[in-house]
């Protein structure tokens, strides 16, 4: 497991909206579609936050993981 990665499991607009800049989390595999369209809109469109799908999924303690990356 990759050290300094948080993990985010709820409250995806606010959380990620705090992001700094280059920042990377992690976010439950199952979470996906609602993070990659409805918040990823909301949070364009709210704070100005542009976010981008980071590598490969991966698979920690038998739980699926994508990783977001800031980028604006």
């Amino acid at each position: 497991m990759a050290k300094g990665i948080k993990t985010i499991t709820g409250d995806w607009v606010n959380s990620i909206s705090k992001l700094k800049l280059g920042e990377v989390v992690r976010i439950p595999d199952e979470s996906y579609d609602c993070v990659m369209s409805s918040a990823r809109y909301r949070l364009k469109r709210k704070y100005k936050v542009l976010i981008e799908r980071e590598g490969e999924k991966e698979v920690i303690k038998g739980f699926k993981y994508f990783k977001i990356k800031r980028t604006a």
